[in-house]
């Protein structure tokens, strides 16, 4: 099973509405029918998490970008699924989405 890495990577779908991006995901990884379950649970959990902290229009902007701004990308040896240039220093592209995310989820 492709483990779910995470510097500003964008992990896990393919039941819910993540098909698109957790296919992608599980494509990079060369994963599985069970990497593709993960993924989906995982976003499932991650969006129904948001929505009991009232940030659901958040979530939705973070996996848009996710969907619009991830790419596989090798560092290593290892094939990884990221919204972050890591070859050229960490240029993320949903950092704004991020982290207006991650505040509502404290407050």
């Amino acid at each position: 099973m492709a483990a779910l890495v995470g510097l500003g990577l964008a992990a896990p779908a393919a039941c819910g509405g993540y098909g698109k991006y957790c296919d992608a995901w599980v494509d990079c990884l060369n994963g599985n029918d069970d990497d593709r379950t993960a993924c989906d649970t995982w976003l499932s959990t991650e969006e129904d998490r948001a929505s009991l902290y009232g940030c659901d229009d958040l979530f939705e902007e973070r996996q848009a970008c996710w969907e619009s701004q991830s790419r596989c990308e090798s560092a290593g040896g290892l094939a990884l699924y990221v919204t972050c240039d890591v070859q050229g220093g960490n240029n993320c592209r949903c950092d704004d989405e991020e982290e207006r995310y991650h505040q509502c989820m404290q407050d």
